[in-house]
Order: C-alpha cells, then structure tokens, then sequence
C-alpha cells in the first residue's frame, strides 16, 4: 500500500514545457564512441600495469583492437543424430579477458593511445598471459602475419612497429587516389561549374 507523502517531503520539479534538453558535449561524444576506455563497466579489460609481475607490451594493428582471453581444453558429450552420444573436445573461455588497443580513431582526431608504425601499443599485459594466449592462438591469420606481437622492452615493440609499417591488415582508411581497393572503371561526374 502506498503511503502520502509526508509534509516535509517535496515533489519533484517537472521540467518547463517546451525546455530542451543540453546537447551533449564534444568530450562526452568522444567518451561514447570509446567505452573501453571509460571507467565503469568495462575498465578491467584495460591492460593495466600489474604490480610484481612480469609484463608486456603488445603492438596491434587491427582496427578495433582485441579482447583476449586464455580458453582451456575439455571433453564434453554431444547428442548424435539417431540417438545417443558421442564426446568431443571443446575449448571453453576462462580467466579474465585483455582487451589489446587498436587503431581506429576519428578522421582528423588524435589516436587514443599511442601509435608507432601504424600500430597501437598497449603496454602492461601479463606476460603468463600473453605468452599462454600466444600459444594457444599461433595459428590464427592475424598472429601469422605480425599484425599484433608483443615484446618485453617498449623500445623493442616500437621500432619493431615501426620495421613493419609496410604490413596491411586491408581494414585501412581508403583513400580515393592510388588505393588498388577503389574501383576503376567509375565514370567520375563532371564537376560544377
């Protein structure tokens, strides 16, 4: 049962008719197209620097980045067709996940974290946790053609990012002169005059 409201209790205030509401600014704008680097719900995917531990810093040339995460081996039953069951080994994720910076940025922005060679660099992964999830993932497309890789020594990682510049990942920004990505045989509209 709902109770009055008491006499010293006020009522909230109704916003004027016709009030608009503020348009948001450009900082909380920027802060929406980039929750991973928000504090709140997604803050502990951020590679943090861990104290005690050995670390890493992990060059990565994919746009959006990674979240990373080790995954261990079980064997489980499936149901086969005509009854029955069969098991099968299944790879499960566990731990926490790292999420690995990429290099997407707004045209004309600055990068949100820093850059060298076309790579994003995330310093302070654990190194256990690199070298197992490396293991794991050896032949996945991205690891076999050094589009992301780690190193102790900072100064390592970027002038190996720098070293391999020249890589494509083919997630570029495309560029309308001199891209082998844009069509050629589109007729150009003439300009006006």
């Amino acid at each position: 049962m709902a109770q009055a409201p008491k006499s010293d209790d006020k009522p909230l205030a109704a916003p004027a008719v016709g009030s608009i509401p503020a348009a948001p600014t450009v900082a909380e704008v920027e802060a929406a197209r980039r929750p991973h680097q928000q504090k709140g719900a997604m803050a502990h995917l951020l590679a943090v620097p861990v104290t005690g531990e050995a670390t890493v810093t992990v060059a990565c040339k994919h746009p959006s980045g990674f979240r990373l995460q080790l995954h261990s081996e079980r064997i489980e039953s499936e149901p086969v067709m005509g009854g029955g069951r069969r098991d099968v080994k299944v790879w499960r994720p566990t731990g926490e996940e790292v999420f690995i910076r990429g290099t997407a940025h707004p045209e004309g922005a600055a990068p949100h974290s820093e850059m060298s060679g076309g790579y994003a660099l995330t310093p302070g992964v654990s190194q256990a946790f690199w070298e197992q999830w490396l293991e794991q993932n050896r032949d996945l497309g991205i690891v076999r053609q050094g589009l992301i890789f780690a190193h102790e020594s900072h100064a390592r990682v970027r002038d190996g990012a720098k070293a391999n510049e020249a890589r494509v990942t083919g997630l570029e920004r495309i560029s309308p002169s001199g891209d082998p990505r844009m069509p050629t045989d589109v007729e150009r509209a003439p300009k006006a005059a």
